[in-house]
């Protein structure tokens, strides 16, 4: 193939669009004759709203025929017979086309009139991992580095290198984990990547998921699950115990929680992504299973044990809601796969049997991927070529008897193809086909089921389960509360809001919204945001004028919308106090000495949990008693005849307060004496006398006042 050739239609009715030239990624194949398609459909769809139950595609390789399963029923109820299809094609859909994506080729259907419409070539022979998701769907080619989105805005995008691992959010942004250490990120209808703002350190390794539209990063090497946007790399969390190398993450979370499977320790782990206070749930395993990738609904996660043949699923809080067995092996591993209707779909290897697990974690019993189950089933004509409007020559088929039996007239080879039609001329003489039922409009969704809230730090996360389609698919939630309201991806189950008022009590409504109009809400609990609270500022210690007590006093934080219980304060080497008000003494304090005191607020939420505040530390050290002496006044009553003397100034300060003292003066002259004065000190633990009258001049004095702690002396000065 040449790169850059056109695509050429399928039919007389090209979609709009198609017949523009694509990325050079994407490379015609040629007439979609060569595929031979054959389509199952209600006879005269109704054009516009006229699409499928919501439900998943699974590609018979025994059959070549891709079949839609309802997953509401578990019932089959349409199918298109591909010939030429690999036997581990995948079948991917969006809105309103679906895809079948093969080694060789991605072949394009409508699924209003079930019409093959176009191929495209892939970037690669490599077996890509195909999502359905929000501005897709999605072929991620990991080993060749290239993404192919599908939908309306066809485009084959660079990821420029390889890339191990991929998700994609409630809002459509895809983020790759690339082997080279880098965590990129595509936004919706972008043409190339948007940024790579985050790189692991030298060494570390994990696996990306998303919770609501946000995507997380499990870091396995330091055990840390961390928010990432382009911003760069968010506070992350320690997850509280251990997990492999070999750790897998499921894609999207499970009521806000992420479910993280250890097949070394064998247990499954689901670790609450917007509030780290709440503890994992670890839910364990058989030693002996063998566990693939764990899937979520949104509301419940599934692990298939292919060892022991068996299905199970848990809701977040790790009860176990359903158990059964795998669909009949043909010996290959089941392949488990996320259907746009946020059902998980579980098939055997060759695409024959499917278990569909609903959104409530129950199971349905095995459904048989048969062609023959949908109504007005045909086969691919042998040729090669579609189906001519029902008037070519065809080998009768061979397993419906339904099918509308051909003319013997064999057409021209060379006619060119045209939109497949099925003929309502009767079948047999005489014997007309039993008339299809009228076809039921598409109607506004249902409410969307298990609406839940739950509160974290200025912000709340709102989980539900999927709402009923009623025959046109869900193209968005909305989310409605006081003050605001948000729009996400008809795919999601899940979101964040930010932006609220810790203390302020919330409830939430989630409606869905379908080309038919939007359905009636469902309602949250009530929760109230709130945080653990703000570091106390103003640390400080006071001595009381009173008592000469020490205390320690600072200002009240922000309680983030909790309630006060106490503070814990600390002190090194002293008792710990609990007050409930913004001080606490500490007797134990002595003068002089350094303290470091660490300060924080116990909250309460609304729902009872204890929150431990941010600590405030400061290190204090503490004023030691002072004592002074200068020359004072020069009034000797006693000695007027010496002209050099003067009374002693004495000061004390750091006193205790009110207290007596003695206070001596001293002399290195050896015939120096005097009794000495006794002073009370004031409510500061301050006092000043003058005293001692004193005339040996060039002679060292000082004073000294015993205390309960010992003797305090004063510098030395020469008297002069």
């Amino acid at each position: 193939m040449t790169e850059g050739r056109r695509l050429v239609a399928s039919s007389t009715a090209r979609r709009k669009g198609w017949g523009k030239r694509l990325p050079t990624a994407l490379v015609a194949l040629g007439s979609v004759a060569a595929v031979g398609a054959a389509l199952t459909a209600a006879v005269n769809p109704v054009p516009g709203l006229d699409f499928l139950p919501s439900g998943h595609w699974v590609f018979n390789a025994v059959t070549e025929f891709a079949v839609h399963i309802d997953g509401g029923s578990a019932a089959v109820d349409a199918s298109v017979g591909l010939q030429g299809a690999s036997a581990d094609s995948q079948v991917v859909e969006g809105p309103d086309t679906g895809y079948v994506i093969s080694d060789d080729q991605i072949t394009v259907f409508g699924k209003s009139k079930l019409q093959v419409e176009d191929q495209i070539a892939p970037p690669s022979s490599e077996k890509p991992v195909a999502i359905e998701a929000m501005g897709g769907p999605y072929a991620f080619y990991q080993g060749t580095g290239k993404i192919v989105r599908l939908g309306d805005h066809v485009a084959s995008i660079k990821t420029n290198g390889a890339f191990t691992d991929q998700v994609i959010t409630a809002d459509g942004t895809v983020w790759l984990h690339r082997a080279d250490g880098n965590l990129c990120s595509l936004a919706k209808d972008a043409a190339s990547l948007s940024s790579c703002p985050v790189t692991l350190e030298h060494g570390h390794d994990g696996a990306l998921t998303a919770v609501g539209d946000q995507a997380e990063f499990l870091d396995t090497t330091s055990d840390v699950l961390y928010p990432v946007s382009d911003q760069g790399r968010g506070d992350g969390q320690g997850l509280g115990f251990a997990v492999s190398d070999h750790a897998r993450v499921a894609s999207s979370d499970v009521d806000g929680r992420v479910a993280i499977l250890d097949p070394d320790t064998h247990q499954m782990h689901l670790v609450d992504a917007g509030d780290p206070s709440h503890d994992p749930v670890t839910v364990p395993l058989r030693a002996e299973g063998q566990y693939s990738t764990p899937a979520s609904t949104g509301s419940v996660v599934a692990l298939v044990d292919k060892r022991g043949g068996t299905i199970q699923t848990w809701d977040s809080r790790g009860e176990p809601h359903g158990t059964g067995p795998v669909p009949k092996g043909d010996g290959a591993d089941p392949k488990v796969r996320k259907g746009e209707d946020n059902r998980i779909y579980v098939e055997n290897g060759k695409g024959t049997e499917v278990v569909v697990v609903g959104q409530d974690g129950e199971l349905s019993d095995p459904v048989a991927v048969d062609e023959r189950a949908a109504p007005n089933s045909q086969k691919p004509n042998p040729n090669g070529n579609p189906l001519p409007g029902g008037t070519g020559s065809q080998k009768p088929p061979e397993r419906d008897e339904r099918a509308v039996p051909p003319p013997a007239n064999k057409p021209d080879s060379t006619v060119e193809p045209q939109e497949t039609t099925v003929d309502s001329t009767p079948t047999t003489s005489g014997t007309p086909e039993k008339p299809e039922p009228p076809v039921v409009p598409p109607s506004p969704p249902g409410a969307p089921a298990r609406v839940d809230a739950s509160a974290g730090n200025a912000s709340a996360t709102v989980t539900w389960s999927a709402a009923a389609s009623n025959r046109a698919a869900i193209t968005s939630y909305q989310v409605t509360w006081a003050g605001g309201a948000k729009t996400v991806s008809g795919f999601a189950t899940s979101t964040k809001i930010t932006g609220l008022t810790n203390g302020t009590r919330y409830t939430f409504s989630v409606s869905a919204v379908n080309a038919a109009g939007r359905g009636p809400a469902t309602s949250s609990n009530a929760v109230t945001p709130v945080a653990a609270a703000a570091a106390p500022t103003g640390l400080a210690l006071q001595r009381d004028q009173g008592t000469g007590e020490f205390r320690l006093t600072w200002n009240q934080p922000n309680l983030a919308g909790g309630t006060l219980v106490n503070y814990q304060v600390t002190a090194t080497g002293l008792p710990s106090q609990s007050p409930k008000t913004t001080s606490a003494p500490f007797p134990g304090v002595v003068p002089g000495q350094s303290y470091t005191f660490t300060v924080r607020a116990m909250t309460r939420t609304p729902g009872g949990q204890t929150l431990t505040g941010a600590a405030a530390a400061k290190t204090i050290t503490v004023p030691g008693p002072t004592l002074t002496v200068t020359r004072g006044v020069e009034d000797c009553p006693d000695y007027q005849d010496e002209p050099d003397c003067a009374q002693m100034h004495v000061q004390l300060a750091g006193f205790d307060p009110n207290a007596k003292y003695n206070i001596y003066p001293h002399s290195d002259d050896p015939g120096y004496s005097n009794p000495g004065s006794g002073q009370t000190t004031d409510e500061t633990g301050a006092v000043s006398f003058d005293a001692f009258q004193y005339f040996g001049t060039g002679h060292l004095v000082w004073v000294t006042v015993q205390t309960s702690s010992g003797t305090i002396t004063s510098p030395k000065i020469r008297w002069e």
